[in-house]
């Protein structure tokens, strides 16, 4: 490798060399180091990588040509090794010699090898070629994403009801600084099933519904602290119809038989707790709210005909805004994102589509028999908090590799 000493000074501000350095051996020095970085790129699969490198002696000449390769990102050399790297995004390490885009890229680069001699032409014509397959490729993956997207939106219609139900429930919780535990779990699980059942069977808004919607606000009225005679008086008068609701709902929702009776005893409990806390002067409540448990993300497949689906989306409180959401809420169709996939190799996946109703991403990979992901934004958001899943950098590959060499280089020329 050549020594520091000929390497042409970079200008970090700007990523591009040093005015005045834009030709001679020390940029042919800096291209030749870039070649280097570009068989480490681990965002490009080894076959890809290999026909990179085949390239190598065709742009060091193509740069002695047109000395502006490494300033001008129109330089047709430059063109062709972005659109490689373009057409790459998304492949697995596995994709070999039999894989439609790197068989692609192989005859761009042969026909390149074959015709370039001391004109540019093949240059520019094969990125042109390129940039028009990649645009096919897209073409036929959106299109096989139509039935996907079907598949989503019927799902997603199905389980209105559940999120409708659910967003009663913690529209509730939310609006109380405190709620026991028992009374907590019940009304998310049990009770948010039997809301979603009437909404299937007689629709929001329905008497059915509004009865049980009443039953919950009574219930929460009934675990708060009792402070006056008034309210004392009212929990007991009460209490009969209210146990006969919740008896109802709890039925609707199919509770087993040792569950209810579990419930109910806690709740004997609770309005205990709450007729102290009111004679003892609010002592016995709690000063803050029980610490939200982490959520958690829940992940499920489901078949849209011959294709598989993961449905991924977040179970318990979101944490608050932060600039991991921002980033989600940034993705535009089209934007490539890494999700890990447990022992598995991370997937590169392409933003096809954006649900309407719920917001959820549809993310297809470059194969036409890798499996889709719909994600939610706050699911997609905590998996990047956990580093599960990251947006990747679309700048094209020279200007990537130009400031990995950047960063390297400049503490030497300090």
């Amino acid at each position: 490798m050549p020594s520091n000493n000929n390497v042409v000074p970079l200008d970090p501000a700007r990523g591009r060399p040093r005015s005045g350095d834009a030709s001679g051996t020390g940029a042919l020095d800096l291209l030749a180091r870039l070649f280097d970085l570009a068989g480490e790129e681990a965002a490009l699969p080894s076959a890809v990588r290999a026909e990179i490198a085949r390239l190598r002696i065709p742009t060091l000449r193509a740069a002695q040509l047109a000395p502006d390769f490494l300033a001008n990102r129109s330089h047709p050399a430059r063109r062709l090794l972005d659109a490689i790297a373009q057409a790459a995004t998304g492949l697995d390490e596995a994709a070999g010699a039999d894989d439609a885009t790197v068989a692609a890229i192989a005859a761009c680069v042969h026909d390149v090898l074959t015709d370039f001699d001391t004109d540019l032409a093949p240059f520019t014509a094969q990125a042109t070629r390129l940039a028009r397959f990649v645009e096919g490729r897209t073409r036929a993956e959106d299109e096989d994403a139509r039935r996907l997207i079907q598949a989503v939106v019927a799902r997603e219609t199905a389980d209105l009801p559940r999120r409708a139900a659910e967003e009663e429930v913690g529209r509730r919780l939310r609006a109380r600084l405190w709620v026991p535990a028992p009374v907590r779990e019940m009304l998310r699980g049990r009770w948010a099933r039997a809301l979603a059942a009437t909404i299937r069977a007689e629709g929001e808004g329905s008497e059915q519904w509004h009865a049980l919607v009443r039953t919950m606000d009574d219930l929460l009225w009934s675990v708060e602290p009792k402070a006056s005679p008034e309210g004392r008086k009212r929990l007991a008068s009460t209490l009969p119809a209210l146990v006969q609701s919740l008896l109802d709902g709890l039925r609707r929702a199919e509770t087993p038989d040792e569950e209810r009776d579990a419930f109910l005893s806690a709740l004997v409990d609770c309005h205990a707790h709450a007729v102290k806390s009111g004679l003892r002067g609010m002592a016995l409540v709690p000063e803050a709210p029980p610490a939200a448990a982490a959520p958690t993300i829940a992940r499920a497949t489901f078949a849209a005909g011959d294709r598989r689906i993961e449905d991924i989306h977040l179970v318990g409180s979101a944490v608050p805004t932060d600039s991991f959401d921002e980033a989600v809420m940034r993705l535009r169709l089209g934007a490539w994102v890494e999700l890990e996939r447990g022992a598995r190799a991370a997937a590169r996946k392409r933003l096809a589509w954006m649900s309407p109703v719920t917001g959820a991403f549809l993310f297809t990979g470059v194969s036409p028999t890798s499996m889709a992901v719909s994600i939610t934004p706050e699911a997609l958001a905590e998996q990047m908090r956990r580093g599960e899943a990251r947006v990747v950098d679309e700048a094209p590959l020279v200007e990537r590799l130009l400031a990995t060499l950047i960063a390297r280089v400049a503490p030497t020329q300090g």
